[in-house]
């Protein structure tokens, strides 16, 4: 019989105690790179997959699926993605053969409402020429309705067509100046344009995209901005780049929702509660046109203080390159 004397016994158990701490330390270590490897790390790259189709991104794949019930769960959400990508070719098939058979006779429309508007017809009463007035607005809004769906189907299947050449910036300020100036009078709305850059030699860029993608923030900042509220757009030249900031100080954007704002349909819950009028789809084209341009944009906003967009255009594209990319 192996009889311990009462310090050995001391010592063995103190080394059994190390021993007893080493080796749960070591399972510990082992588990935790387990779950790692298993677990915590398949689903830290589900949630950025999940996140970033969240935000209207549907080019996405889990390449590494690991194995067990998370490794399912990954193929189910490359399954899940190939049937949305699925239902967004057919939505946008739809949405281009629905466009175009409303376009002809909303144009034939049109060209009715404004042959009685302009007197060819015969005199109108000031009551019927108000209510032709309306028929023609509402015409001229489901017409803009029906071209940003041919836009949105044109920029998904590659088809945008863009034609770049160079062109006077001053002549696109001033275009778009033009083109809401008499909105901003009817929303009691002041507009002011401020140009750093007056002289500025002509560059590359598409003239009429161009317009239509800051046009389609300008109205938004019109649509948003209260009576007696103010829209500045400001021009300034950093380097090679045209920097475009478009500022109103209307209803802004939730925070929480800026990251979907160009998304398609994308419309902020708080101008869904004003009833305002519009599809979500003007910022997906526009944001499309200037990524095309080799430019960016981004957007500052605070709820119930306004919203800023910065646009930077290059000023040295190479018509060569635009063109290859088309």
């Amino acid at each position: 019989v192996l009889v311990l004397q009462g310090g050995e016994v001391k010592t063995l158990g103190l080394i059994l105690s190390v021993a007893g701490t080493f080796l749960v330390a070591v399972l510990v270590l082992f588990l935790d790179i387990f779950l790692q490897k298993k677990v915590f790390g398949p689903i830290a790259v589900y949630t950025r997959f999940v996140k970033k189709v969240s935000e209207g991104d549907l080019n996405q794949k889990i390449e590494e699926i690991s194995s067990g019930d998370v490794g399912k769960l990954g193929s189910a959400f490359n399954v899940m993605l190939e049937k949305l990508r699925e239902i967004d070719v057919i939505k946008s098939a739809f949405n281009s053969v629905a466009a175009h058979q409303l376009r002809t006779p909303l144009s034939g429309m049109k060209w009715v409402l404004k042959y009685l508007l302009v007197g060819d017809a015969g005199a109108l009463t000031d009551e019927q020429k108000e209510m032709i007035k309306r028929g023609y607005e509402t015409n001229e809004k489901m017409i803009q309705m029906v071209n940003n769906l041919l836009y949105v189907s044109r920029i998904e299947n590659g088809k945008f067509g863009y034609e770049f050449k160079e062109n006077d910036f001053s002549k696109l300020l001033e275009a778009l100046r033009e083109n809401s100036d008499i909105v901003f009078k009817e929303h009691g709305i002041e507009l002011d344009i401020d140009n750093h850059v007056p002289v500025l030699p002509p560059f590359i860029f598409d003239f009429s995209n161009l317009l239509i993608a800051l046009q389609n923030i300008v109205d938004n900042a019109i649509k948003y901005t209260p009576p007696n509220g103010k829209v500045k757009i400001a021009v300034d030249k950093e380097g090679d780049l045209l920097k475009i900031t478009i500022s109103d100080n209307g209803v802004g954007i939730p925070e929480a929702e800026l990251p979907k704002l160009f998304t398609k349909f994308f419309r902020a819950s708080n101008v869904v509660r004003l009833q305002t009028e519009g599809t979500g789809l003007g910022l997906f084209i526009t944001k499309n046109i200037i990524l095309r341009h080799g430019g960016s944009i981004s957007v500052d906003s605070v709820e119930g203080k306004g919203t800023t967009f910065t646009i930077h255009i290059s000023l040295i594209l190479k018509k060569e390159s635009l063109d290859s990319n088309a």
